[in-house]
């Protein structure tokens, strides 16, 4: 999966905390794997579901400005699903051209089937990226674009999944829940 922008654990943490944050949504498409621990406020959407909840998916997170996919080491199922849910948010807004994306082939982009006829998605500079019209706090630079989904909303994966939040985070209970560390001593 290319280009799809990616959020560290560091500028979740930072949005988690923010007293006011945009309103925001953390997807978690982990499968059997999300015992022993998840984000705080985040919201268990089995990966091995998404064919059939994406289209609600997208119109329950249809207005919230940041969402951020993970699973276990988000190399796979996170960047998966963001892209199924870009497709499906374009979708329902009518098509790639009206979310400043374009349907075609190019360098960049996020390749592979799935889209009803979407080889590759692109934005005119080659790669899906956000529109450019707003900054999160904690989350600048290359990795903080965020893809564009429409109406100023950005969607991003978790650099490393819950692997890497974990390390770091799992046993703070502002971010984590359910936090089992016995599970995660050996798990990949």
């Amino acid at each position: 999966m290319a280009a799809l922008p990616r959020m560290t654990r560091e500028q979740l943490r930072t949005l988690l905390l923010t007293p006011s944050p945009p309103s925001y949504a953390i997807v978690d498409v982990r499968d059997d794997d999300h015992v022993g621990g998840h984000i705080r406020s985040s919201t268990h959407v089995p990966s091995r579901t998404l064919g059939q909840r994406m289209p609600g998916l997208v119109r329950e997170l249809w207005d919230r400005e940041v969402v951020v996919f993970h699973c276990a080491l988000s190399q796979q199922r996170g960047p998966s699903a963001a892209v199924g849910y870009l497709r499906e948010r374009a979708r329902a807004r009518g098509g790639w051209e009206e979310v400043g994306m374009r349907r075609g082939r190019g360098r960049g982009g996020v390749r592979g089937g799935g889209g009803e006829g979407v080889e590759e998605v692109e934005s005119e500079e080659g790669v899906v990226r956000g529109t450019g019209r707003r900054r999160i706090r904690g989350v600048r630079g290359g990795r903080g674009g965020g893809a564009g989904g429409g109406g100023g909303q950005k969607v991003y994966v978790l650099d490393g999944g819950f692997m890497k939040w974990q390390e770091k985070y799992g046993r703070d209970k502002r971010l984590t829940e359910s936090f089992a560390p016995d599970i995660w001593v050996n798990y990949y």
